[in-house]
């Protein structure tokens, strides 16, 4: 997709008309730079790195632009454009706004409605989040871009570390928030509406998942099973329309072999799977991935990770990026991929991601509370209490006393960052801060009020957001299991119809049980990575500790010397496996701070 730069300013303003125009003669310079709007204090731009054209920006018969990739609920296409606005597309509708964008559009986008005849524009970004939506304000003129490079190519970033930032990066790499790593740089959350007017700035969510909840629930297994397969191949079909050769990763997984099902039944011509794999049982799923494949006829890619001892030095991000959230580890087959995508002619990779957390991987307690929370004692309580406590491996009367206070009771679930132990890395100082100021979700404040099981999906949701964060240059990233209607129908199905029968994801294995081959239907075991990142680590300590111990996080107080020291050693690498995420967090932060530090403005021109 391409990139974007907006420009929002008050015309009255001299100084900031004037800078403005300054931004707007920068952005000219830079190579394939095509303006959508330009009006007298809004201005908008599409920017590409390789001079591909432009199809990814449509203009609204009700006013209004949206940047990226976008599908009408009503199954109609939009005008899309490429040129110039000189009557700046805009609504003289009051009641057209940027929550109607939600309702009536679904994608990866970031949408513009200006009012005619004031100064009132509002910008949305999608629920997804794969569109980034970034802000920052100089002299009076607000800047939005989806690419921080090109904030650092206008010439207007001032680079300071917002270590407080840092400090939760730590301890949950995940966490969604409108801060990013850097001071004055802040991001649009998913769902999130920005208003700007001459009464100023105002910010609140257009789309709400515990509105999405309440709206409707399908109890009926026969129709929530047949709307779920719908849904999903419609909105994988919507996908492939866009592109004329899709790279999907193939896992082996349920998700992965799902969606693989329904882009071979939109009859994508040129499709091509990939499956990477680690030495050793646990992350090796080619056998799986190998059946799935066969049983359409597509072709497979066996890409091998650690066959050989690649340093880790040679695996870390140095993409100049917005939060150190959205840098990761560089995998051995990384290049193939690239490669691969490149001389394939293929412009978009797809996944199986999402589904464990739409669809009831994990097992919980919460499920048969949610039941008695709808149904009371009525009905087959005790039967989804057995089935809950088979797929959770609890007793049978510590799930029905769950039910008890989680669903007759209605006790409200917890979800805050003690859900996740803090980093053992922290010193006390970064530990305080994070404990005071505890990670949590404005969505998760109004989901309070629903059955657990949808609070804790509602949290797995916000945790979606982040399989975005790394950006892929050379292909479009592709979730099509995170489309948004099929979001909102997996909220409005209640979890003991998710999972039953003491199977987790048993509605999606159920609604495409002949698409996919029996083996993987059965399956309910799931690969890993946790042995290879341990063993990379192992292999690399010397560098690791070379890199934190003498970093700038621990020489700005957020990593504890003495205690990084102390577990930097084989034996604690093998004995306590709970230090692998925190390591590999202090690792690519690490990496973050060093690529602002290597002259960014260089680079980003």
């Amino acid at each position: 997709m391409s990139s974007y730069v907006a420009l929002i300013w008050n015309r009255e303003s001299l100084e900031a008309s004037r800078f403005a125009g300054k931004l707007m003669d920068r952005l000219k310079a830079f190579r394939s730079q095509v303006p959508i709007v330009n009006a007298e204090d809004f201005y908008l731009c599409l920017l590409s790195e390789d001079g591909k054209p432009y199809h990814d920006c449509t203009l609204l018969d009700g006013g209004g632009v949206l940047v990226g990739r976008v599908f009408r609920r009503d199954g109609r296409r939009s005008s899309t454009t490429s040129r110039c606005s000189p009557s700046p597309p805009e609504t003289n509708d009051p009641g057209t706004c940027a929550r109607d964008l939600v309702a009536r559009y679904w994608g990866h986008y970031v949408g513009f409605v200006r009012h005619s005849g004031t100064r009132h524009v509002e910008i949305v970004r999608d629920p997804s989040g794969a569109m980034p939506c970034l802000m920052t304000n100089r002299h009076g003129v607000m800047v939005l871009f989806s690419d921080i490079r090109h904030c650092v190519g206008l010439g207007i970033l001032e680079v300071s570390v917002n270590w407080s930032h840092l400090a939760r990066f730590l301890c949950y790499d995940r966490f969604a928030t409108d801060e990013t790593g850097l001071v004055g740089v802040t991001q649009l959350r998913p769902g999130e509406c920005l208003s700007v007017s001459e009464n100023g700035i105002d910010r609140a969510f257009c789309w709400n998942p515990a509105d999405v909840c309440r709206a409707r629930v399908i109890e009926s297994r026969q129709r929530a099973r047949d709307e779920l397969r719908k849904c999903i191949e419609e909105c994988v079909a919507a996908w492939t329309s866009c592109y004329t050769g899709v790279l999907h990763r193939l896992s082996g997984g349920l998700d992965s072999s799902v969606v693989l099902a329904c882009l071979h039944r939109a009859a994508v011509r040129n499709l091509v799977c990939a499956n990477h794999f680690t030495p050793g049982s646990e992350g090796d799923e080619r056998t799986f991935a190998r059946a799935a494949a066969s049983f359409v006829g597509a072709e497979l890619v066996e890409m091998p990770i650690g066959s050989r001892p690649t340093p880790l030095s040679s695996m870390l991000d140095t993409a100049i990026v917005a939060t150190p959230a959205h840098t990761n580890l560089l995998s051995e087959s990384q290049s193939a991929l690239e490669r691969l995508v490149g001389t394939r002619g293929l412009q978009a990779i797809f996944s199986g991601q999402g589904g464990d957390h739409l669809f009831q991987q994990g097992g919980s307690i919460q499920i048969a509370a949610e039941y008695a929370w709808r149904n009371g004692f009525r009905g087959g309580l005790l039967t989804v209490v057995e089935e809950t406590a088979r797929l959770t491996g609890r007793s049978f009367w510590s799930v029905l006393a769950a039910a008890v206070r989680y669903g007759i009771l209605r006790r409200r679930v917890e979800w805050t960052c003690d859900r996740f132990d803090l980093s053992p890395l922290l010193t006390a100082e970064a530990r305080e801060y994070v404990e005071w100021s505890p990670i949590s979700h404005p969505w998760l404040e109004d989901a309070r009020s629903l059955p657990g099981a949808k609070f804790l999906q509602i949290a797995n949701l916000i945790d979606t957001q982040s399989f975005y964060r790394a950006p892929r240059r050379y292909a479009d990233i592709v979730h099509p299991l995170l489309s948004l209607p099929v979001v909102e129908l997996s909220l409005q199905v209640p979890s003991y119809v998710l999972a039953y029968g003491g199977i987790d994801r048993a509605l999606i294995r159920d609604a495409f049980a002949d698409a996919i081959p029996e083996t993987i239907t059965r399956r309910t075991a799931k690969g890993a990575t946790t042995g290879y990142f341990n063993r990379l680590l192992i292999r690399n300590l010397q560098f690791v500790r070379e890199l934190l111990l003498d970093g700038n996080l621990a020489a700005h107080g957020l990593l504890d010397r003495a205690s990084t020291e102390a577990v930097l050693h084989e034996s604690a690498m093998v004995s306590r496996p709970g230090l692998l995420w925190p390591l590999l967090n202090a690792i690519r932060a690490e990496a973050w701070i060093d690529s602002w530090l290597r002259s960014p403005r260089e680079e980003a021109a």
